[in-house]
């Protein structure tokens, strides 16, 4: 470990060493289980492999080095460690380099869903820059990466903090989770994604944005195809925090959106999301032009069961 650290150029015979060691290491951990992972923090084995992750190339050599560390990680103390010795912001630069197997962004995604249990180490994430990175692989065309990259981003947004970066974001953030609420019919991944959205939209500035972005789509294609009422839910919250534009109101009218809303103040799974859809219904009923197509659904009983709305 001495000579790795301390060349200046690569020493072959130390990198195949130092790769066959680490290769070693992920049957025997699965194996030895607590024993072995005392014995490699006793021998500094996080701080090797923090510097192996950094100095390595090869993607099979990095993605062991990772693998080893996310076991190691369930104990605080190498978790710890990882923290202390820069390994945030090793873990950082190897989500951000785009050369990078699949796989490799796949096992370090898990390892820092690991990793993020703190305040601290949720804002210190951010702050080194995860976040495009983590954005870019919420588009990957593996589902079990996407899931990976939604997670922490929804663990991260813990953090009030963290909330107001992926505000500052913009389009940036919103538009990825919209197309995956469009096109993806995995109920983790919408679970995931709309839940990010209802903590999204609460400034005038993320609404504008929702509403270019024509969010209106994505959000009733959940709430008519989910079979699942946590993603309803969430795209129901939005839809009722984005409704006081006349825009989105117009938008939920000319796609079809009325008949879905009135089935869910009906047969809504939850009690959130038939108060959700009877206040997007109620905000829609306010404008006389809107109001007549309200009547003709289900004979004017729309809001039998929901109190009068007022005139403006």
């Amino acid at each position: 470990y001495d000579m790795l650290r301390q060349v200046d150029e690569p020493v072959p015979e130390v990198d195949e060493a130092f790769a066959k060691w680490v290769h070693s290491l992920r049957p025997l951990i699965t194996k030895e289980g607590d024993e072995i992972r005392n014995l490699i923090g006793a021998m500094k084995g996080v701080s090797i492999l923090v510097h192996m992750c950094q100095s390595f190339k090869d993607d099979e050599v990095v993605d062991d080095c990772i693998v080893v560390l996310h076991d190691l990680c369930s104990s605080p103390v190498a978790l710890e460690e990882l923290v202390v010795l820069g390994g945030l912001q090793v873990c950082v630069d190897i989500l951000l380099d785009e050369t990078r197997r699949e796989w490799v962004h796949l096992h370090m995604l898990q390892l820092l869903v690991r990793v993020v249990v703190t305040p601290d180490v949720k804002l210190s994430l951010m702050q080194l820059g995860a976040c495009p990175a983590i954005i870019r692989l919420v588009n990957h065309s593996d589902t079990s990466v996407v899931k990976r990259a939604l997670t922490l981003l929804s663990q991260c947004s813990t953090e009030e903090q963290n909330v107001e970066y992926y505000q500052s974001l913009g389009a940036a953030m919103i538009e990825p989770l919209l197309l995956l609420c469009e096109n993806d019919f995995d109920i983790t991944v919408l679970g995931l994604a709309t839940g990010l959205l209802d903590k999204l939209v609460g400034t005038d500035a993320q609404k504008e944005i929702f509403v270019r972005l024509n969010a209106v789509s994505a959000l009733l294609r959940v709430v008519s195809h989910s079979t699942d009422p946590r993603p309803k839910e969430h795209a129901m919250s939005v839809l009722r925090l984005l409704c006081m534009d006349p825009t989105i109101r117009r938008g939920i009218i000319d796609k079809g959106g009325l008949a879905p809303l009135v089935q869910a103040t009906h047969y809504g799974e939850t009690m959130e999301i038939r108060k959700h859809a009877g206040v997007v219904l109620a905000e829609i009923s306010l404008s006389d032009a809107m109001a007549p197509q309200l009547e003709m659904l289900e004979g004017g009983k729309v809001f039998s069961h929901l109190e009068k709305p007022k005139k403006r």
